[in-house]
């Protein structure tokens, strides 16, 4: 009977400590889905000397929308979620098993940062974790979910994961302790509004938001539809769009490739010169990685170039094909950039790109100039195919400036200078920026019209 009460008592308090999280976890996960491991491992605040039964994190196995992870979640209430040497322990060996069996992982996150009663092993702690994350990235799908704080360490976890969601209330990632940053900034704000959802969007770190438990179960759903191919679409591989031949955007023309014009895209609030998106064409999982000649005056940020070096990556890992949509007058004129190391951002994506085991098919959509071409469309970088909109343009300088480069002293000379530059230009894009030109050196596999971008695409895909 001792033994009994003894079980009865220490499942009460495992689960009286942890009645918010669960509550989330049942409404996360498939009904009666959840297996449950280390239920009442602790270790000890060598401070205090108190011990916390299960480590103030949870985890297990289970299902969502039929979809199979391994997980775990921090629990705030024990110890605000203070990460431990023994709650570090419980989380590489969920990674472990997930790795193991090929599953996705996904990190619920909510924890103020480290114990510090445990001293310098809290940091042996993180280190562990963060190798076996480092391990994860090269193995299944890895979602990170900032519930709550992501405070320390945690935060700089989350960024290691594929895809991160965020809490629209509560969550916010800091890695140093939020009133040591605002205070140095003379600053007294809320954490949630410093450092929450509308800041982790705009800065990249963030994919999604999500508002609560069942809003992120039905995201995560879709994610992993995504994320996975299908046998088949209903959709006709030969559907031509007439829309994308008369009104041609990045996103329209996504729209009118992928399966039933749905994609899913990603850091939409980051760098929105570059839109990065996963989508299905004949139930094969692709990557769209395009440009926004829209946005930021057409050309390409620092970060939009970390954004898209951080896609390539994922695309690569996840094995899904690279497909480009470029329309761009290449990297962004900044001197702040340039000092900041818009150098190394650019010498990243191209490695990134060079080394990614991706297929890559490459379409220029309208203007492909300089760097935007190299990244997003070069064969000696590695591109498998190229397609060429029968308007694109091709050039290492912008047409424009290319013209005010090589031609200065013959406009400058001529009766009428607006004349002369007219006709340059027309002879520069008819001459060298015509696609047709590429196509001739072998640089273009093929011109068409942009409303069967879908069929070329798809039987191009036929042949993996």
């Amino acid at each position: 009977m001792d033994i009994l009460k003894r079980f009865d008592d220490n499942t009460s308090k495992i689960l009286n400590a942890g009645g918010k999280i669960r509550a989330f976890l049942d409404e996360l996960t498939d009904k009666q889905s959840f297996v449950e491991w280390d239920v009442f491992l602790s270790g000890k605040d060598e401070v205090s000397g108190a011990d916390a039964l299960g480590e103030g994190v949870i985890t297990g196995y289970a299902t969502i929308d039929g979809w199979p992870v391994y997980l775990f979640l921090q629990n705030y209430e024990v110890k605000s979620g203070g990460f431990s040497l023994a709650q570090g322990k419980k989380i590489v060996k969920a990674i472990d098993k997930a790795v193991k069996a090929g599953i996705p992982f996904v990190s619920v996150i909510d924890s103020a940062g480290a114990r510090l009663g445990e001293g310098i092993g809290v940091l042996e702690g993180y280190g562990s974790v963060i190798a076996a994350a480092s391990e994860l990235a090269e193995s299944v799908p890895h979602i990170a979910v900032i519930k709550g704080p992501a405070v320390g360490v945690m935060s700089a976890y989350a960024s290691l994961a594929d895809f991160v969601f965020v809490s629209e209330k509560d969550g916010y990632a800091s890695l140093n302790a939020p009133m040591a940053v605002t205070a140095a900034a003379g600053k007294a704000v809320p954490s949630a509004e410093a450092f929450g959802a509308k800041a982790l969007t705009a800065g990249g770190l963030a994919d999604f938001t999500f508002a609560d438990a069942k809003s992120l179960s039905v995201k995560l759903s879709e994610l992993f539809s995504y994320l996975y191919d299908t046998e088949e679409s209903e959709d006709d591989l030969n559907r031509t769009e007439e829309t994308v031949n008369s009104a041609y955007s990045a996103e329209a023309a996504i729209k009118a490739v992928a399966d039933g014009g749905n994609y899913l895209k990603l850091k939409g609030g980051y760098a929105p010169e570059i839109i990065t998106a996963l989508a299905k064409i004949g139930g094969r999982t692709v990557g769209f990685l395009a440009t926004d000649i829209a946005k930021n005056g057409g050309y390409i940020s620092k970060k939009g170039i970390s954004k898209a070096t951080g896609f390539v990556k994922l695309l690569s890992a996840i094995g899904a094909p690279l497909i480009t949509l470029t329309d761009s007058l290449g990297a962004e004129i900044s001197l702040s950039d340039e000092l900041s190391g818009l150098a190394a951002e650019a010498g990243a994506l191209l490695k990134a790109v060079a080394s990614s085991t991706s297929f890559k098919i490459a379409v220029i959509a309208g203007k492909a100039i300089g760097f935007a071409y190299l990244a997003f469309a070069s064969k000696g970088l590695g591109y498998d195919y190229s397609l060429a909109f029968a308007g694109a343009a091709i050039s290492p300088l912008n047409p424009e400036t290319a013209v005010e480069v090589e031609f200065s002293k013959e406009i400058a000379s001529a009766k009428d200078p607006a004349a002369a530059r007219t006709k340059l230009l027309k002879k520069y894009n008819d001459e060298l920026a015509d696609p047709f030109v590429s196509a001739k050196d072998g640089y273009v596999d093929n011109i068409i019209e942009p409303k069967n971008l879908r069929p070329y695409l798809a039987s191009i895909l036929e042949t993996l």
